[in-house]
């Protein structure tokens, strides 16, 4: 019970303190005060037994100087009738002149523990006559016990007085700091139990604390209940406000044309609307099954890219965008923007931009795509050529350039009509086409020119090979309708790349070439 109440009240619990601390304070200063009047009641002892072997100083030079053994037997008899004396021995010359009493029972404290600090008194006896001369000596042994005894009896006292006045001392402080301090704030704590603060109820003033501590710790207290309700209204207020702004962007998020989501540095995904599995094509059993597929599984042939682009915005914390087609669907493009969320946590947005990338991928066909043959034109032929020329200086990979200008097509033209004429090119075109591996480019610059880029090219025997056989296949009749044919033939230059070659010098080179070739009657090929 009384531990109960130390635990749970704060008068109880301070009483109980202020009472242990007494207690320890008050056995610390008593024992401390006993030590002190011990020690100045022993010294009152030995200096009265010093004082005792002053007065008989001179009696003991004339015993110890003559070898009286009956006058020193007096001296002795004399000094043992001192109650605090437990033994005297006189000396003279090494030779007992008189001893009495129990120098071993003198030699134990009270409790029968052997007394080391000042256990006898020594004194050497001179000469009456020579000062100088050292005649005898006496050992004189208190009784400790006695001299305990006294000390005892003379703080027995002080020690009671000390202990009723340190326990009137802690019991007073108690009870002034029960009724002033802990009571009063018992009080208000019961009162706050029952306080319905939400309301706006508040504390009444304790009668007599309202300037000191307590009443200071009311008033805080109800001013933190004003501020409270404040701050409850405000919250009320924010989180109906926070409600309508979650169920709009919760509807925004599911109905949004625009895929929105979540993603983790790994490619999990945390968070994604349905608009994310319309655009990339995936159901949401996919993305929450085992095993769980990631971003990067979703981006195909592009996920290194994707990957880049994840530990750039993370860590240089800016945005990233890129391209890519879903599913390697050619058809399917998205335009996604990556957003940094914190370290591991990433948000993006993604559009369908399909219309808009055909639309670019139809336009720069045709932008570089000959009309007639459907082999590439100028703008194609240029584009590809200063591409492999940077990449050749870049990264010392070699092509060859071969130009083409077929023979005696204008007499085509002008013995059976441009639209022979343009079945002739769409045959060559076609020959060229076929002719060509998938990695180089074929292009028609205009009237009866055309173009072949061999890419990876270290030498010009491939070139020459492949100019060999278009020699011999342009030769053959080409069939220009109603049962007619025509032939053509064709004057080829060819041209090796070198790092140190500029675009326009590796065209003079092989157009130089080609020219030599109509030049040396046509239907051949050059190097240049």
């Amino acid at each position: 019970m009384i531990i109960r109440l130390i635990k749970t009240r704060l008068a109880a619990r301070s009483t109980a303190a202020i009472l242990l601390l007494v207690a320890v304070l008050g056995m610390v200063f008593l024992a401390l005060a006993m030590r002190l009047a011990s020690v100045q009641e022993t010294d009152r002892q030995y200096r009265q037994l010093e004082g005792l072997l002053d007065t008989v100083e001179s009696t003991l030079q004339i015993a110890c100087f003559l070898r009286d053994r009956e006058l020193a037997g007096e001296l002795v008899a004399g000094l043992m009738q001192n109650s605090t004396v437990a033994a005297v021995t006189i000396t003279a010359d090494d030779q007992v002149l008189s001893r009495a009493g129990e120098s071993n029972r003198a030699a134990q404290s009270g409790d029968g523990q052997p007394e080391e600090n000042r256990a006898e008194l020594s004194r050497t006896i001179r000469s009456p006559f020579d000062e100088t001369k050292i005649v005898g000596g006496i050992r004189l042994i208190p009784d400790r016990g006695v001299i305990r005894q006294e000390v005892m009896d003379s703080t027995y006292f002080v020690s009671v007085l000390l202990f009723v006045q340190m326990a009137i001392i802690g019991l007073g402080t108690a009870i002034i700091v029960v009724r002033l301090v802990t009571r009063p704030i018992a009080r208000i704590s019961r009162r706050l139990h029952r306080l319905k603060a939400e309301t706006g109820e508040q504390l009444a003033l304790p009668r007599g604390n309202e300037d000191d501590e307590i009443g200071q710790l009311v008033n805080d207290v109800n001013a933190m209940i004003d501020y409270l309700i404040q701050i409850l209204g405000k919250e009320r207020k924010l989180r109906l406000q926070r409600e309508v702004e979650e169920k709009k962007f919760r509807t925004i998020f599911e109905n949004a044309e625009t895929a929105i989501f979540q993603v983790e540095e790994n490619g999990r995904l945390t968070s994604f609307n349905p608009a994310f599995l319309r655009h990339f094509q995936v159901s949401e059993k996919d993305l929450h099954g085992k095993p769980q597929l990631t971003l990067y599984d979703l981006a195909g042939g592009q996920a290194t890219l994707l990957r880049e682009q994840v530990e750039a915005c993370r860590r240089n914390r800016t945005n990233r965008e890129l391209e890519f087609n879903v599913a390697e669907d050619p058809t399917r493009w998205l335009h996604l923007v990556l957003s940094y969320l914190d370290e591991n946590l990433l948000q993006g947005v993604a559009n369908d931009i399909s219309e808009r990338k055909l639309a670019e991928m139809d336009a720069e066909r045709r932008a570089t795509t000959d009309s007639l043959t459907g082999i590439g034109n100028r703008a194609g032929f240029d584009n590809r050529l200063a591409r492999l020329v940077r990449q050749s200086q870049q990264r010392n990979r070699h092509f060859a350039l071969m130009m083409m200008d077929l023979d005696f097509f204008k007499e085509v033209n002008d013995t059976y009509g441009h639209q022979a004429g343009d079945a002739v090119l769409v045959a060559v075109a076609t020959t060229l086409r076929n002719a060509a591996r998938k990695t180089d480019y074929v292009a028609r610059l205009g009237g009866d020119e055309f173009v072949l880029l061999l890419d990876d090219v270290d030498s010009e025997e491939p070139a020459t090979r492949l100019a060999e056989k278009l020699l011999e296949d342009i030769a053959q009749p080409i069939d220009i309708g109603n049962g007619v044919s025509a032939s053509v033939g064709a004057s080829i230059g060819i041209a090796l790349s070198n790092r140190e070659e500029s675009v326009d010098d590796l065209i003079s080179r092989a157009d130089a070439a080609m020219y030599r070739s109509k030049q040396e009657g046509r239907n051949q090929f050059h190097t240049g």
